[in-house]
Parts: structure tokens; C-alpha cells; sequence
């Protein structure tokens, strides 16, 4: 693996509505399907920051996160009823091949983006199933970046 993870020490640095000029839910939305039956993966959710904001649109979101940690806080805050927390990592995803309709990753795919990362995510996404990445470069610098 030997992924970069976020500290969950930090994690009151993922909840403030400033982190909407990153991407608003509207742009994570547009391109998804919206289908009560629709199952879309969040690849790096966190403490659900965004998981929240898509959850109510599609039939069931798949919360992935590399860090227990995360889930536990998500937890705490409270998960939706249509959000299924997993953890596992993105070159290892626990899903059927075609099953799912729709992923979106935000500020987190720079760490895992090898080979096997993307291999997976064409494996288990459906044909012709969109794929919404908002992130930095891996090497980025700045306030906001890692």
C-alpha cells in the first residue's frame, strides 16, 4: 500500500463549508446518475463531508476510506441510511466487476493514483459509468493542498 493518509487527529479541517469552493455538490452531481437503484463509490470519504451532500440524490452511496479512523468519526457525526461505510484500499476495491453506476473522489485520489488504483476503478465501475475526480497535484503546493 504505503499510502499517505490523512491525520484523524485533524479532522475539524473537513468540516468547514469553505471546503465548497474546492467543488460544490452540484459538480460532484451533475454527472452521476440519480436513480433510486443507482450505487455510487466516494473513494477517500472521510468523515462524509461530502458523502452527505450526494447522499440523498442516488440509491446508495459506498463510503471508502483506507482509515478505520475516518469511519469512526463519520460515526459519530451520524451516517445516513443509504451510506455504506468500507474500508478498504483503492487498489484493492471490494466490489463486483461492472457494479457500480458512478465514483467520485475529492482531494484524496492523488494519494493512491498507481496503476492498480486505476486498473480497479474501471474494473468495478458499469460501462460508460462517470468517474469525478476534484483533486491537487501530488506534489502541489499551498495552503489548502497536501
Amino acid at each position: 500500500m504505503g499510502f499517505h493518509t490523512f491525520d484523524p487527529e485533524n479532522v475539524e479541517r473537513l468540516t468547514g463549508a469553505e471546503r465548497f469552493r474546492f467543488c460544490s455538490r452540484e459538480e460532484l452531481l451533475e454527472p452521476l446518475p440519480r436513480e433510486a437503484d443507482a450505487e455510487i463509490l466516494d473513494i477517500g470519504s472521510g468523515i462524509g463531508f461530502y458523502t452527505d451532500e450526494l447522499a440523498p440524490f442516488v440509491g446508495r452511496l459506498h463510503a471508502l476510506d483506507l482509515q478505520p479512523a475516518m469511519h469512526d468519526h463519520y460515526r459519530d457525526r451520524g451516517v445516513p441510511d443509504s451510506v455504506a461505510l468500507e474500508t478498504a484500499a483503492a487498489d484493492a476495491l471490494p466490489y463486483r466487476e461492472d457494479s457500480l453506476d458512478g465514483a467520485v473522489s475529492t482531494m484524496t485520489f492523488h494519494e493512491s493514483t498507481t496503476d492498480a488504483a486505476m486498473a480497479e476503478l474501471a474494473r468495478v465501475l458499469a460501462s460508460g459509468a462517470p468517474a469525478v475526480v476534484v483533486d491537487w497535484s501530488r506534489n502541489g503546493r499551498g495552503e489548502a493542498g497536501p
